[in-house]
């Protein structure tokens, strides 16, 4: 018989300790689609227990989880992360307007773009210019399988 999921609301400090983190938090709340806030949310991070690693992308795992987080804690909008072993559901709360509809984008460190170098064998200068190219154009940025540089002279020139 499958074990029951567990669900556990973190508290402060493991929130503030977890969020400090770099790779945790690398996936971070930007911007509420409600009232348009950009910056400074409070965090809601939960604990969920007795995932399988094979079942924590599963829709219907995500989708009974969502549906307890909505009917337990009033939370809408939730991204599901993995760090190390455990698995979080990780939600943002606007102070404006209150709505957990929020944004979540990626922050670029040195750490993250070092990994992109290792995925894609290109040198750290090369993942920086194909990055800042496609931010420039507005474009969407590539799938790392697709991060290949255009020729050198359609790249744009440093100012």
């Amino acid at each position: 018989m499958p074990q029951a999921i567990q669900l556990r609301l973190l508290t402060n400090q493991e929130t503030a300790a977890l969020t400090r983190r770099a790779k945790f938090n690398t996936l971070r709340p930007t911007t509420c689609q409600q009232c348009g806030h950009i910056g400074g949310f409070a965090r809601q991070i939960f604990w969920i227990g007795s995932v399988s690693r094979t079942e924590r992308s599963s829709e219907e795992t995500q989708g009974l989880l969502r549906y307890h987080l909505r009917h337990r804690y009033g939370v809408d909008y939730v991204f599901f992360k993995s760090h190390g072993t455990a698995f979080y559901a990780d939600s943002a709360c606007c102070p404006q307007c209150g709505s957990t509809r929020i944004e979540f984008d990626l922050e670029f460190t040195d750490a993250l773009l070092a990994e992109v170098t290792k995925v894609t064998g290109l040198p750290l200068d090369a993942v920086r210019r194909k990055l800042q190219h496609h931010v420039e154009r507005g474009a969407a940025l590539p799938h790392l399988p697709d991060l290949t540089l255009p020729e050198r002279d359609q790249l744009p020139t440093e100012p």
